[in-house]
């Protein structure tokens, strides 16, 4: 790479920006880049330097802190969002143990089959190399 192109690289002008992440169904994490003065989210809860934690309930306010600087706002991404609309705690058909697959499986092959059929809705591939 030739000195101009770093020196371009040098001046050019970063946005601040806030940066969204999933914990968990019920809390975000959010990075501020590029942010000098922090001090709107001082009543956040801080992780680290730049890393901020909120719950669901907190986000229009963290939304409206980020408008009003003019800040950038980097969101979680749709297929994540699509993902929290699955309900992980489905009950599982215990009538499937009776068949005879089921009794021929090894203990670490039930407990893959079980996750397969309680978390994925029965919606996976399970592969299993011979030898």
């Amino acid at each position: 790479m030739s000195i101009a192109f770093w020196n371009a690289r040098k001046r050019q002008r970063r946005n601040p920006r806030l940066e969204f992440q999933l914990k968990d169904p019920k809390t975000f994490i959010f990075k501020t880049r590029y942010i000098t003065d922090q001090t709107p989210l001082a009543s956040f809860t801080k992780l680290s330097r730049c890393t901020y934690e909120i719950s669901k309930d907190q986000l229009s306010e963290v939304l409206s802190i980020a408008a009003k600087a003019g800040w950038e706002v980097i969101p979680i991404p749709d297929y994540v969002e699509e993902a929290l609309k699955f309900d992980l705690n489905k009950p599982f058909d215990e009538g499937f143990k009776d068949t005879q697959i089921w009794k021929k499986m090894f203990q670490y092959q039930r407990d893959g089959v079980h996750m397969v059929i309680t978390k994925f809705d029965g919606r996976c591939i399970i592969g299993d190399e011979m030898g």
